[in-house]
């Protein structure tokens, strides 16, 4: 595979990502990780896959 068609490939994953982000876009909550993560999650419904990004690490 050339450079070149690698990033036409790339360029066609990330738009397709942005779309599916704009018709379903992602819950972002702000607020202190500590006190709010645990309620959050528990109420993902089962299945759902849960990410939480944070400036700190969990311990």
């Amino acid at each position: 595979m050339s450079g070149l068609t690698e990033q036409h490939d790339r360029q066609r994953q990330l738009q397709a990502s942005v779309e599916l982000a704009r018709h379903d876009p992602p819950r972002l909550v702000a607020d202190d990780l500590l006190d709010s993560v645990a309620d959050l999650v528990s109420a993902v419904p089962s299945g759902t896959t849960v990410a939480v990004f944070g400036s700190a690490v969990l311990t």
